[in-house]
């Protein structure tokens, strides 16, 4: 049907490098896509956690009992999101630390009542979910992080990722999130198959294991993420 459709189409705005490929296949001139128009509000968001005092942070920690090295989720709580393999992966990863980090899960969504059953089940009691968060408020759960992870199943353009990379956070995605290509590398985050689950066990414990390294790869995610902006996506 769509390369049927494809018939009738002048341009195809692709949200990244996987998307223009998969146009591609399907037969389309890539001389007619354009890419770069799916973005988040990088300065917005980035000015909003500069002006956040370190009080109103550790406030915030006290109040969700968070301390050491905290990794987020932000997303809707649905299956293709991944939620449950972190979960299972979660378990695993932390069993063996003496110093066990936090997870906290911010959103709602279907599978709410199944990811408490599931904490609740395998005792992850390092692991906070917080529900729905107003958009004006988001930006209080990324500066509490010190690493974002969002083990989708499937997502063309993950825009939560261009949101913590604008709060200064290294990433952990998964090979199913179209923006990786050009938002994860090295130096700033890692990208694996949430589907394996000795893979993302072993993705987390590496990234623990370099968490002195966060803050520089923080750093590299803001520097990144600059080039995916409302201004860019406009001269697109």
């Amino acid at each position: 049907y769509r390369k049927f459709a494809l018939k009738w189409i002048d341009v195809v705005c692709c949200s990244g490098k996987l998307c223009g490929e998969y146009v591609k296949s399907l037969g389309f001139d890539s001389g007619r896509t354009t890419f770069g128009h799916m973005v988040a509000d990088v300065e917005d968001l980035n000015s909003r956690i500069e002006d956040l005092n370190i009080l109103h942070t550790r406030r915030l920690r006290e109040k969700l009992g968070v301390n050491g090295t905290v990794y987020l989720f932000v997303g809707r709580l649905i299956e293709l999101k991944g939620v449950r393999q972190l979960l299972s992966a979660w378990s695993d990863f932390t069993i063996n630390l003496s110093e066990k980090p936090f997870l906290i899960i911010v959103g709602g969504g279907e599978q709410e009542e199944l990811i408490k059953k599931i904490i609740l089940e395998k005792h992850l009691e390092t692991v906070r979910l917080v529900g729905n968060v107003s958009y004006n408020d988001i930006g209080d759960y990324y500066s509490i992080a010190d690493i974002f992870v969002i083990p989708t199943l499937e997502d063309n353009w993950s825009l939560v990722v261009s949101e913590a990379m604008a709060c200064k956070l290294p990433i952990i995605t998964s090979v199913y999130n179209g923006c990786w290509p050009e938002l994860v590398q090295e130096s700033n985050g890692w990208v694996m198959d949430p589907l394996n689950h000795e893979e993302l066990v072993r993705t987390l414990l590496d990234s623990y294991t370099k968490r002195a390294c966060f803050k520089r790869m923080g750093e590299a995610s803001l520097q990144i993420v600059t080039n995916y902006t409302a201004k860019t996506a406009a001269k697109s």
